[in-house]
């Protein structure tokens, strides 16, 4: 028995310093990533692309005509990938290989600011991006409703949007 608790003893301990490596492996990682904000004229590497798309969220399409890209090659990003991580990643790529070196990370960020319908994570983009605040659209009217009234209203909002889009899909689908 004593033997049994050593052997289990010892696998706790690895288990434990093999996630304590991890850990910090990670940490460093991200750190690396973290851009300076003398980046902004650089082309976004397929990481920056990666954390970059993690900040996009809902109307995400609407951001590729801001990018230059044409509506045909956005629906071929809708059918040739499978989740909306992947068609949102697929967007930046293709922005990136078609605008060549002046496809930088601040271009595509005000593309961002240009495009205000599109749900961007601003919060997260500034932790790997500090110059992202610099291009985040302003509040021009100031909102008297309470937050609850607000986060309501956008909640229908998007809620329609998604019908919309839904309704769009089945029309395609169907009618096609």
């Amino acid at each position: 028995m004593f033997e049994l608790e050593k052997a289990l003893q010892s696998a706790i301990d690895k288990t434990e310093v093999d996630t304590k490596e991890s850990v910090t492996e990670d940490h460093s990682t991200q750190m690396k990533h973290r851009h300076e904000p003398e980046d902004l004229d650089t082309v976004p590497s397929d990481i920056d692309l990666d954390r970059i798309a993690r900040t996009i969220g809902f109307s995400w399409e609407l951001l590729g005509p801001h990018l230059g890209l044409s509506k045909p090659t956005i629906e071929h990003i809708v059918m040739d990938n499978n989740t909306s991580s992947e068609r949102i990643y697929q967007m930046l790529y293709n922005w990136r290989e078609e605008q060549g070196t002046n496809g930088t990370i601040g271009n595509l960020f005000t593309a961002f600011r240009n495009q205000p319908s599109t749900n961007i994570d601003w919060k997260t983009l500034e932790q790997s991006f500090p110059d992202a605040e610099k291009f985040k659209p302003k509040k021009e009217n100031i909102d008297h409703r309470s937050q609850a009234e607000q986060d309501y209203e956008e909640r229908k909002k998007r809620k329609l949007q998604c019908y919309l889009y839904y309704f769009s899909y089945l029309i395609q689908v169907y009618i096609v």
